[in-house]
């Protein structure tokens, strides 16, 4: 009997479990933060007088799929900016799109951690452009659009029934030559973001 009332004890809490992380999940956010590029140039003379700053981030995203595994596009407004030694700095203004997926074992919980990963498109939309010095015209040929590759972690927080916020890092890793010049640009980026999201079960 005591046998029996163990497996009927473990077929139920299996039965909630599959309720649980078995159902489906959709969200809307906002998110923000900080961006820290690297940009690699190769084809230049000398490529040490390329340094690259600090930039930012904001956007919105959504989320659907199960709760333990979810679908995240995210449309994000971005600078980077990057300075060539006595001559310019530059900032470039871009539109990301990335295309997650997001695997949150532990998302019935309070606090959970979480991991993306996914492709991302970006295109640049405008520059700034500062002369220094004695330069009085500086070309941003940094123009083309790029594919990357994007990994990340992150905690989220529910803080309420139909509210969570994140924390997280990513890193994404360009594949193209961004640079419609003889010079050759790639880009590297650490991300570090925060966001809150409206979400709720269907």
């Amino acid at each position: 009997m005591q046998n029996w009332k163990i497996m009927g004890f473990t077929v139920v809490a299996a039965f909630c479990s599959m309720n649980v992380y078995g159902e489906g999940k959709v969200a809307m956010g906002v998110q923000g933060g900080l961006t820290f590029p690297e940009f690699n140039f190769k084809n230049t003379s000398p490529s040490s007088q390329y340094s690259n700053s600090d930039g930012w981030l904001g956007g919105v995203f959504g989320e659907f799929g199960i709760w333990t595994i979810t679908l995240r596009p995210e449309l994000n407004y971005v600078v980077k900016p990057y300075t060539v030694a006595n001559i310019a700095k530059v900032k470039n203004h871009s539109i990301e799109i990335p295309v997650l997926v997001k695997v949150n074992p532990l998302s019935g919980f309070i606090v959970s951690p979480f991991f993306l990963v996914g492709p991302q498109w970006s295109k640049q939309i405008r520059s700034e452009v500062t002369t220094l010095g004695s330069t009085t015209t500086f070309s941003d040929t940094a123009n083309r659009w790029d594919l990357a590759g994007l990994v990340g972690v992150g905690l989220e927080f529910n803080v309420a029934e139909n509210i969570a916020l994140n924390l997280q890092g990513r890193y994404a890793l360009g594949f193209r030559d961004i640079d419609s010049s003889a010079i050759e640009m790639k880009t590297r980026s650490f991300y570090a973001l925060a966001g809150i999201s409206v979400q709720d079960a269907f």
